[in-house]
């Protein structure tokens, strides 16, 4: 269970991605292990394995699915990393985030839904603690969960609308998102 030797692993089997494409079951099993690798990795090097792996896997496989589930994985684990946020935790925040950047530029169009996805939770979110304004929905908008994701999804749209037209659309909403942010804290 070292995290350089599951690197180093993690690297050989990048080299065989296109071997491990016809297998639909073990690639899923693979994608699974993966990605909890990816989200729970405690240096770099094993962040960045996992992302270089998963990014092969979407350039490899040409199936919607497969980037569908890379991409939601690593959201998701962004996010679970972001709820505990530590000095451990902090440094691993923006190589996760690009590595999202990464894969969300390699098809754009599909990356709109999940990117749009996200930021209509943030929207939702941010909507529920303005009727309510209570402390404690007013916290939720300024803890790290949040506030991360928002940077996230900035760096993605800030990266990929000028080269993508797919994306282009979603810069307004992430725009009022964080005006909104902004603003909440004379509230």
């Amino acid at each position: 269970t070292d995290e350089a030797m599951i690197s180093f692993a993690l690297r050989q089997l990048t080299k065989s991605v296109r071997a491990l494409i016809p297998l639909e079951r073990m690639t899923k099993k693979v994608l699974k292990q993966v990605l909890r690798l990816y989200g729970k990795a405690e240096t770099a090097q094993l962040c960045l394995s996992s992302a270089l792996f998963l990014r092969e896997v979407c350039i490899e496989h040409m199936s919607p699915d497969t980037y569908d589930q890379v991409l939601k994985g690593m959201y998701r684990e962004l996010q679970s990393t972001c709820c505990y946020m530590n000095a451990t935790t902090l440094p691993r925040f923006p190589l996760m985030a690009s590595c999202l950047v990464e894969i969300c530029g390699l098809r754009p169009a599909a990356a709109y839904l999940h990117v749009f996805q996200g930021l209509r939770t943030l929207a939702l979110q941010m909507q529920g603690a303005l009727q309510m304004k209570k402390k404690d929905d007013l916290r939720s908008i300024y803890c790290w969960k949040f506030v991360l994701a928002l940077e996230a999804w900035e760096r993605v749209l800030s990266t990929h609308s000028g080269s993508s037209p797919e994306l282009k659309p979603l810069e307004y909403p992430l725009c009022q998102l964080l005006t909104a942010t902004s603003r909440l804290v004379g509230s």
